[in-house]
């Protein structure tokens, strides 16, 4: 089983307050862009206040002492973005994936809620790896005349989640 780790670049046009969501396709092909793989919308500025404009901010907070705009003055990787602005990449780590070709894509929404219906492909990974075994098996009947016999397990807890 394997993790993929999804990197979205966080770049200068990216306001505070804004987040994405990360689909996928289960490795089916097509990307169901209507169930979120995150739990909730991950935020690009993670842990720092929206700012609400220079008559809605208390008088040192936001704009004034929090960062300069955009936000995050000398986080990330700073002068090797766009415009020489601060640059950094926002991750999102998969639940457990096994055997087959995975394809991912991203959607943002603004501080407000309102989401970007384009679907950004951001990634393509093949995984080649097995679920955990089946366990606890035993033998649960036995028929003589058609000498058959049937079992109970345990299946993969992978299996079974899906």
């Amino acid at each position: 089983m394997e993790s993929v780790i999804i990197t979205l670049p966080r770049r200068r046009s990216i306001l505070n307050g804004y987040a994405f969501e990360v689909f996928g396709d289960n490795a089916t092909g097509t990307i169901d862009s209507q169930h979120p793989l995150t739990d909730h919308p991950i935020p690009f500025w993670g842990g720092i206040p929206c700012s609400q404009g220079h008559l809605y901010d208390g008088h040192l907070a936001g704009i004034h002492v929090d960062h300069v705009i955009p936000d995050g003055h000398f986080s990330g990787r700073h002068l090797n973005a766009e415009h020489l602005w601060p640059a950094t990449e926002v991750l999102f780590k998969t639940r457990p994936l096994y055997f087959g070709a995975f394809r991912f894509a991203a959607a943002t929404m603004d501080q407000y809620g309102n989401k970007n219906t384009t679907l950004t492909e951001t990634a393509q990974r093949v995984v080649n790896s097995s679920p955990r075994p089946a366990s606890a098996l035993e033998r649960a009947t036995f028929d003589p005349l058609e000498r058959r016999m049937s079992f109970t397990f345990t299946p993969s807890p992978d299996l079974s989640s899906i």
